[in-house]
């Protein structure tokens, strides 16, 4: 049977490039085409359809309730939803309606692409799940870059990174009073903030009494350049559902140039997995900011600064946690088993 991916345009991203190619090498190595398609009309019924939302697979069985499908989850849109700020009543509805739209899809797909064995776990508890065959692949768009190690005195400074959005469930005004305990203790501490929103985080380190705070835009492309030149970054999270299934991609952002993670246990497969990980600063408790200072400053005075054994140390999370090839061999398997039902 042929396969074919489905996508709305609205849901191509960096991160999901990424993880389109992968799934389509390892199509390639089945001796499969795979086209992208982002029309319905060109979906035929012998295809093997891989998506990436629950709203896709709903339209695909709108048009073929026989259609076999293949889902790649990657995140908990319900509890998103819920996350969101949207306004109460409307959440509420669109609520319900994914719920039953990720009901309907984890009941009528073929195959299940989870990022997480947690969000795996999730499913066979909310719905009893025990459907479709399913794999495990962690989110990650970028390959380690060891040139960006060798950042002059990198590891010798207490300088921090933060790139993503100021989204409430970010965590970002955590990660400026998790700074700012820092920065009361070691006042040469500073943060770089990758945002277009300059004047919102200026506004905000005024309500904290921050400063050594800065603010940059950098083009995608120079992302990880940029990232080369701290030594930590934040990944905080609240200990919510949408947290624990979760497997951020700034984690493999930061690591793959060389950015020691401060981030939360909550992040369960990450930890999970990479248990002899010794380069990362782990946060339990996210509201305890002088312990979390307390914790960041020990390790960088007691830690490694050699750039070449954070480098070994990292190696391994790209050899396996972050193993392109890997997921691509394995994924091999996981679709010719589709193919052959």
């Amino acid at each position: 049977m042929p396969f074919k991916i489905y996508l709305d345009p609205k849901d191509v991203n960096d991160a999901t490039s990424f993880y389109i190619a992968i799934i389509r090498e390892a199509i390639d190595a089945l001796g499969q085409k795979c086209p992208i398609t982002h029309n319905l009309s060109e979906v035929m019924p012998e295809d093997i359809v891989v998506t990436v939302k629950v709203t896709s697979v709903y339209r695909l069985l709108r048009q073929n309730k026989k259609q076999h499908i293949v889902l790649w989850i990657q995140g908990v849109q319900p509890e998103e939803m819920l996350c969101s700020n949207t306004p109460f009543p409307k959440k509420m509805v669109l609520y319900t309606i994914l719920r039953y739209l990720e009901w309907l899809s984890l009941r009528k797909t073929k195959g299940v692409i989870f990022v997480s064995d947690e969000m795996q776990k999730h499913y066979k508890c909310k719905y009893h799940w025990k459907g479709a065959k399913w794999f495990i692949m962690p989110c990650f768009n970028i390959l380690l870059e060891e040139k960006y190690f060798s950042y002059p005195h990198k590891y010798d400074s207490l300088s921090f990174v933060y790139a993503g959005s100021l989204d409430r469930w970010q965590c970002f005004e955590d990660i400026l009073q998790t700074f700012k305990a820092v920065q009361a203790k070691e006042p040469t501490a500073s943060l770089m903030v990758l945002t277009k929103d300059a004047q919102a985080v200026h506004d905000k380190c005024q309500i904290y009494g921050l400063d050594n705070v800065s603010t940059k835009y950098v083009p995608k492309e120079l992302v990880g350049e940029e990232l080369s030149k701290y030594k930590f970054g934040f990944i905080l999270r609240d200990n919510i559902v949408v947290n624990r299934v979760a497997t951020p991609t700034k984690i493999n952002s930061y690591m793959a140039s060389g950015v020691v993670p401060v981030i939360s246990t909550c992040l369960v497969d990450f930890k999970s997995k990479n248990k002899g990980l010794e380069n990362i600063v782990w946060i339990d408790d996210l509201k305890d900011y002088e312990r979390n200072a307390s914790r960041i400053i020990d390790f960088h005075y007691n830690s490694t600064k050699n750039p070449e054994q954070m480098l070994a140390d990292y190696r391994q999370v790209f050899r396996s946690y972050y193993s392109r090839i890997s997921y691509i061999s394995n994924l091999v398997n996981f679709f010719k088993s589709i193919e052959c039902e």
